[in-house]
C-alpha cells in the first residue's frame, strides 16, 4: 500500500470515527476560481468562502486544482490543520477545535472548477457575503416599487 493510499485511508477512518461519535454536520459547495491579480504572482484563480463553525473537529475536502487555506475572521490569522491526505485531485484536511467564523481561501488556476465538502462534529454554515444580501434587498425594493406603481395606476384608472 502506498503512502498516499495509507493517508487517504487514515482520513476516511477519521471521518468515520467522527460520524460514529455523534451529530455530524456537512455542507457541500461548488464554484469556479475567479481571475484575480495578485502582486508577485500575476493573475491567479481565487475564491474566498465565509464559514461559521460551532465548537468541534472538521474535515475539509477539496476536489479540483484549488489549494485551500483557512483563516480566522476578521483577524486573518492562518489556521494550521491537524493532518492532511491527498489522492489525485482530492485533498482532505482535518482541523481540530474550530469555533467561530473563518474564511476558506481557495487558490489555483483562473476559471478552474472546484468542489468543497466540510463535515464535522459541530455545525457548519455558510455566511452570506454582503454583496449577496445587498442584491437581495435591492431586488425586494424593486418589487415593492413595482407593486406600489401598480396600485397607484390601478386607483387612477378605476
Amino acid at each position: 500500500m502506498s503512502m498516499q493510499t495509507k493517508k487517504w485511508v487514515l482520513a476516511a477512518v477519521a471521518a468515520a470515527s467522527m460520524a460514529s461519535a455523534g451529530t455530524v454536520s456537512a455542507i457541500e459547495l461548488t464554484g469556479t476560481l475567479d481571475p484575480t491579480m495578485v502582486p508577485m504572482l500575476g493573475t491567479v484563480g481565487l475564491d474566498v468562502l465565509s464559514l461559521s463553525f460551532t465548537a468541534g473537529d472538521y474535515v475539509v475536502s477539496v476536489v479540483g486544482p484549488a489549494a485551500p487555506s483557512l483563516f480566522l475572521d476578521p483577524s486573518n490569522t492562518f489556521v494550521n490543520y491537524t493532518s492532511s491526505s491527498g489522492l489525485g485531485s482530492l485533498y482532505s484536511y482535518l482541523y481540530s477545535g474550530l469555533s467561530g467564523t473563518y474564511k476558506l481561501s481557495l487558490l489555483g488556476t483562473p476559471g478552474a472548477a472546484y468542489k468543497v465538502s466540510v463535515f464535522g462534529t459541530g455545525t457548519v454554515t455558510v455566511v452570506p457575503e454582503p454583496e449577496s444580501l445587498a442584491l437581495a434587498l435591492g431586488g425586494l425594493g424593486v418589487l415593492g416599487l413595482l407593486g406600489r406603481r401598480r396600485l397607484t395606476s390601478g386607483a387612477t384608472q378605476g
